[in-house]
């Protein structure tokens, strides 16, 4: 990072601060308190997700609908939505430079579709609202998290630390579990909608305050297809088009059984985010408060993992992370499928630090480092879209079908199965193919 006063090339300045002037104009990602307010952003942005998330199923119930249709929509529209939202999102991001801009518009317009599902009514109404919601809004989380990686490069911080700012997503998500619990004990449903709503305004005007910049081709230059050809030619001029993007990707280490992971990943996540409240309410009649209590439980385990995470990623890997995160959801959801008493779920929720915290440090870092030159924002978007979007479309929709078929119990059992021997399979192919890969190449994360 450059001192200030002096420029750095591959940085984005300000030239027109009236309080700097030209000749001392800094880094914009440079200003103090981008640190703290990257801080704020986690913690608004996990308040803001708690809302319309493993609590908004209950609205689903609350309009009537059934397990099958509540899979279609949370796991099957949602996701696919997302999927587009994040990879174009994030692409106009790249392409253009207009990050904020991009994510501003998307904060806004995807807000306020969600806000307009409570006045939805029938499986149609709420099923394309929500997949608006999704698109418009789909990009928001990869953009911020690739800006808030290119923040700490800017200030010299290792990408292992990633993770340690991340913990301050956990505290939002805990405190506004307990909230909601308890608001949802004391007053009807749509009080989830009137709690979303103020945190989006904070939310949307905090981002306003943050420099939002990330490696885009108008501040760097992408790698060029022809650096990568086998015949060695000169490079071309033009940039990469996607299917040229995504062929280097794959190319790149163990990108390609660090994305099917991480599929793996969303759709045993997607079973607990989509089904559990349901299914501790429908079998077990787990009050509001119960499940409150269940996202604190999950917030706590969270807070060691984003804090070591740097040091357990740079031990073990992402891959080796991804598999362990395996097993652990094979255990955590064989357990609910003989869970008894609802409050004797709490115990099994410690995994929850394992399952989500660790993997998503090691997903946003590995995906930046996985990334080619100028596209990290677009591999962000990628990583993301296989988790949150295909991986949840499997375990949503699935998962759906099999709970009003069978049971919820049953669709537990058999996403333990799926963790488990995806689990083995996946280190199977690590050991054959990418640990001597990922031994010979040069570290990962810094020191």
């Amino acid at each position: 990072m450059s001192p200030v006063g002096k420029r750095n090339p591959e940085a984005i300045y300000e030239d027109d601060d009236p309080l700097l002037g030209n000749d001392e104009a800094v880094s914009v990602s440079q200003r103090p308190g981008s640190l703290a307010t990257i801080c704020v952003l986690f913690f608004l942005q996990s308040a803001v997700a708690c809302c319309v998330s493993n609590f908004f199923v209950l609205f689903y119930r609350h309009k009537g609908l059934e397990y099958h249709e509540i899979g279609i929509i949370l796991g099957g529209i949602l996701p696919c939505c997302t999927i587009l939202g994040q990879v174009l999102g994030c692409w106009v991001a790249d392409i253009t430079g207009m990050t904020k801009t991009v994510l501003i518009l998307a904060m806004l317009f995807g807000s306020g579709a969600r806000w307009a599902l409570q006045y939805a009514h029938g499986f149609m109404q709420l099923a394309c609202i929500c997949g608006a919601s999704s698109l418009l809004g789909g990009c928001v989380n990869p953009i911020l998290d690739s800006s808030a990686i290119y923040t700490l490069s800017q200030h010299d911080i290792p990408l292992e630390s990633y993770g340690k700012f991340r913990v301050f997503s956990a505290v939002g998500w805990g405190i506004a579990g307990v909230g909601l619990g308890e608001l949802l004990d004391q007053f009807s449903i749509l009080v989830l909608f009137y709690a979303f709503g103020a945190l989006s305004v904070l939310y949307i005007g905090v981002m306003l305050t943050f420099p939002v910049h990330t490696d885009s081709r108008n501040s760097k230059k992408p790698v060029e297809m022809d650096e990568i050809s086998t015949s060695g030619s000169g490079t071309s001029s033009k940039s990469l088009s996607f299917c040229e993007y995504f062929t280097i990707l794959l190319r790149t280490g163990d990108a390609p059984l660090f994305l099917f992971l991480q599929v793996i990943l969303g759709t045993c996540q997607s079973t607990i985010v989509v089904f559990l409240f349901l299914y501790l309410q429908d079998a077990h009649k787990a009050s509001h408060l119960l499940l409150g209590v269940t996202l604190t439980v999950t917030t706590v385990s969270e807070f060691p993992f984003f804090f070591y995470s740097g040091a357990m990623l740079k031990y073990f890997g992402a891959v080796p992370v991804q598999l362990l995160a395996l097993l652990a959801y094979a255990g955590r959801t064989f357990y609910y499928s003989y869970v008894e008493d609802p409050w004797t779920v709490l115990p099994v929720e410690l995994l929850h630090g394992l399952t989500f915290a660790l993997t998503w440090a090691a997903a946003a870092s590995h995906a930046s480092e996985l990334a080619p030159e100028g596209y990290k924002t677009t591999t962000q978007g990628v990583v993301t879209t296989m988790s949150q979007g295909v991986g949840f479309l499997c375990g949503g929709v699935g998962g759906g079908f099999l709970s009003q078929a069978y049971s919820a119990k049953f669709m537990y059992k058999m996403t333990a199965a799926l963790g488990l021997g995806c689990c083995i399979l996946g280190g199977i192919v690590y050991e054959l193919f990418y640990r001597k890969v990922r031994k010979q190449s040069a570290p990962i994360y810094d020191d």
